[in-house]
């Protein structure tokens, strides 16, 4: 193993890290938009009250 070969080494090991991580937030970041989505998905909105002019 030559010089080359070895500093090419030590310095994907830091990118393949970075990449890693960056990934894993991307994962985090899309489950949360996820369970906010199906939150969203349920919402019903408020029924509104009925009022006496309605009922004739």
């Amino acid at each position: 193993m030559n010089v080359f070969n070895s500093f090419k080494l030590l310095m994907l090991s830091p990118f393949r890290n970075i990449l890693k991580l960056a990934g894993w937030v991307v994962v985090g970041i899309s489950v949360i938009l996820l369970l906010v989505a199906s939150h969203i998905d349920q919402y019903q909105p408020p029924q509104p009250p009925d009022s006496p002019a309605q009922h004739k």
